[in-house]
């Protein structure tokens, strides 16, 4: 997922956000004293905790809720239940160790050849040429299939349970040993959600010292960020869905397709199937 898809959102929060600033900037109460105040800016800090607390918890709830209700998601998941039961072989993890030897060797070689290009776009030397020629050689057949076990590179590896279950194997031993992190994750919308609103009254608290027409417009532009928080949290949580719980769910699927065209080449007597990403 691209991390910058969710600036907008955040983006739209502090302009809602600013519209409580902005009132008191046009209104006869402004002074400089005000503004320097720590009430004041306690009650900014309330309504900024308030709105962020609002916005995440509408979109946990929502990303949860579509997962139990989006077609997708459970025709997804269906289909996976339905290719581990029929489809998936002891052999799995042997292909799954050939698959990550293969991401290591396809890292390796993308690393040297960035030095490489590098170095090529220098002014020609001996140095240069030696350094090259030294480079090229860490990725012939031979420097990798002598070295590939010690050679330090970072690569996406893949284990058995983010396959199978959806979860790395860290994440999966917490969820059979406690349920304590499930009922947290389960329970932090609701939560978020409740303590949100305490706080977002106590800057009504702050506000009401003698009623006046600016008094009501405060007020309103706290409702009208609250409530956009809210929306920004719900819209967000359909694009989240899009990019990282389909996505995920998807990949899933493929690997496991890649599988089943791994093991048949396998039992074809095919010696050189392998497995590119």
């Amino acid at each position: 997922m691209n991390k910058w898809k969710c600036l907008p959102f955040f983006f739209m929060y502090f302009i809602s956000l600013s519209m409580v600033v902005l009132i008191d900037l046009v209104t006869a109460q402004f002074s400089l004293d005000r503004i320097g105040s720590s009430e004041y800016w306690s009650n900014i800090l309330t309504v900024a905790i308030a709105n962020l607390l609002v916005l995440l918890s509408s979109t946990f709830y929502d990303v949860d809720k579509l997962k139990e209700t989006d077609r997708r998601i459970l025709d997804d998941r269906k289909e996976i239940r339905q290719a581990i039961a029929n489809d998936i072989d002891v052999d799995f993890k042997d292909f799954i160790v050939q698959d990550n030897l293969s991401r290591k060797i396809t890292s390796w070689k993308n690393y040297i050849n960035r030095k490489l290009r590098k170095l090529e776009n220098k002014k020609a030397s001996q140095k240069r040429d030696a350094a090259i020629q030294k480079l090229q050689s860490m990725i012939t057949k031979e420097y990798i299939d002598k070295y590939i076990d010690s050679i330090k590179i970072k690569y996406y590896y893949i284990k058995m349970s983010q396959i199978i279950s959806g979860f790395r194997s860290g994440d999966e031993v917490e969820r059979l040993e406690s349920g304590f992190n499930k009922v947290s994750k389960d329970i932090l919308p609701k939560f978020l959600l409740s303590i949100s609103l305490p706080i977002f009254i106590s800057s009504f608290v702050m506000d009401v010292k003698d009623f006046s027409p600016v008094l009501l417009l405060t007020i309103a532009s706290k409702l009208v960020s609250l409530i956009s928080n809210f929306m920004n949290g719900k819209s967000y949580a359909k694009v989240y869905v899009n990019e990282v719980v389909l996505y995920n769910l998807d990949y899933r699927i493929k690997y496991i397709e890649r599988y089943v065209s791994w093991k048949a080449k396998k039992k074809a007597g095919d010696t050189n199937e392998t497995t590119i990403i």
